[in-house]
């Protein structure tokens, strides 16, 4: 049902009520009235200052009508300030006579503006609004006042008549004039200006979401902080913000965002997993093992919440328990190659070398550029022997980055071992073109230079060169390939 249609038809029943005196009055702060009476303190202290504004007029033949129509519209200001205190304040636009009265804004939210206009009682109330008053305000509040402005009167009886929205003037609204039968109910009031309310932080919100797609961090925070100013902070805000901080590089404030929203909602898994994603950043891996288990307790299926975990407990040296996340982690999503590739790592580190070819292939399978893959497979292969699949391995590595230095200095390495060292010296020459501090590849290639030329010498020999070289061998992999370099093999050059 339309919302404008509930006030409108609750606005015929408080016209019919107005007719004939039988308002809702409520003196209680905190509830609706429809009729209110401005006491004879604020009455008096809002005439003294109409006199002392409105000095310049006062021998003017209108000065009474002028002033009488500003004093009306400011008993207007005060009940609407008095009531709806906790949703808007008062901004001065003007000491001239034009701007002579007050006008409202929300709350923290200064473009939204607010125009108050007391009509007197009578059988036809009716008010009149200029087009500069329909552009400049969002909202306009209509009161009546049951007395004219009189020195005699000090209290002021007030009626709420009613509110209308800009957009709904623009549309419906053709004469000059605003009848008392075209406004929506005043009851509605405060359910309004809390929609406003809420209607500029999503608009805030959508801001920084646009932003932020488009990589520009700053406004997009700029845009989540005004929003956070505009009323109670909520928790996908300051997960918003926190996602937009961490991406322009604010790493400790988007952790105390995301802090932030965990003491706003402790089961916000989404804030677990980015907070836990900082403290692994950090290295801290104790504490991201914490939110991680956080987030899949609260999302038992959270498939990155069980990867991430199982990627801590792995730095942690937990294999067994990364094992067992994994295993979760396929049966959630058996097609995302990264968890096979991981839990390959995990097996290598185990020395389940079978399942971690398993794996490996199984990540390949799935992503056949993963040239990282290649690269452990063919480790593997070098450690078990496999010397035909470690060379193919490698090379499909190289294939997909030929710049990757690992696998340069392992064929190497391997091509040594089989005695082949003129292909391996040019293996270490075409590292060092890549990387030419590559200290260990130069003592390697010094060595099998030495080797090729001394052919036929003894070994004790070689083992003195090498003592001269600090003892320098080969790192990076864990294959034993000091004996391998000093094989007396001949090269095929």
């Amino acid at each position: 049902m339309d919302n404008n249609f509930i006030l409108q038809e609750q606005q015929k029943d408080f016209c019919h009520r107005l007719k004939i005196d039988s308002l809702c009055a409520c003196q209680s702060d905190n509830c609706y009235t429809e009729i209110d009476t401005i006491r004879s303190f604020h009455t008096t202290t809002i005439v003294n200052k109409l006199e002392v504004l409105l000095k310049d007029k006062k021998n003017n033949s209108d000065y009474h009508n002028v002033l009488s129509k500003h004093f009306l519209d400011r008993l207007g200001e005060n009940f609407l300030q008095h009531r709806y205190h906790d949703l808007i304040v008062s901004e001065k636009r003007s000491s001239s006579l034009q701007g002579i009265n007050n006008s409202f804004v929300i709350q923290d939210n200064y473009n939204f503006n607010i125009l108050v206009k007391t009509a007197l009682k009578s059988d036809d109330i009716h008010w009149f609004l200029t087009q500069e008053e329909v552009n400049n305000y969002e909202l306009i509040v209509f009161f009546v006042s049951v007395y004219d402005f009189q020195s005699d009167i000090k209290d002021y009886p007030l009626i709420l008549a009613g509110f209308l929205p800009q957009e709904y003037i623009k549309k419906y609204i053709t004469k000059d004039y605003i009848s008392i039968s075209d406004l929506f109910y005043g009851g509605g009031l405060k359910g309004y200006l809390l929609w406003a309310k809420k209607k500029q932080i999503s608009k805030y919100t959508r801001l920084g979401t646009f932003h932020d797609q488009k990589g520009e961090f700053d406004l997009a925070i700029h845009a989540y902080n005004q929003a956070l100013t505009l009323g109670e902070a909520t928790p996908n805000l300051y997960f918003l913000r926190g996602v937009a901080l961490w991406k322009q590089g604010h790493y400790r404030r988007a952790m105390d965002d995301f802090s932030a929203v965990i003491k706003l909602d402790s089961n916000h898994f989404l804030a677990h997993h980015w907070r836990g994603f900082a403290h692994t950043y950090f290295q801290e891996y104790d504490l991201a093992l914490q939110d991680y288990e956080e987030e899949v307790r609260i999302n038992p299926v959270s498939f990155l919440g069980y990867y991430k975990r199982a990627f801590i407990k792995t730095q942690l040296g937990n294999f067994l328990g990364a094992l067992d996340d994994y295993r979760i982690c396929i049966t959630i999503n058996p097609s995302f190659f990264l968890v096979y590739y991981n839990r390959g790592f995990v097996y290598l580190k185990l020395k389940d070398y079978e399942d971690a070819i398993d794996d490996y292939s199984q990540a390949l399978g799935l992503n056949p550029n993963l040239y990282q893959a290649y690269y452990n497979l063919g480790y593997i292969h070098q450690t078990l022997g496999n010397h035909s699949e470690c060379i193919t391995a490698y090379k499909n590595c190289l294939r997909l980055k030929p710049d990757y230095e690992k696998p340069y200095f392992n064929l190497a390495i391997l091509q040594a071992d089989l005695g082949y060292l003129q292909k391996a010296i040019a293996l270490y020459d075409k590292l060092l073109t890549i990387n030419p501090n590559f200290i260990q590849a130069q003592y390697n290639r010094d060595a099998l230079f030495f080797i090729r030329e001394n052919e036929g010498k003894l070994l004790g020999e070689y083992t003195e060169y090498n003592k001269n070289k600090n003892k320098k061998i080969p790192y990076l992999v864990d294959i034993p390939t000091y004996n391998s370099l000093i094989k007396n093999k001949k090269s095929i050059d």
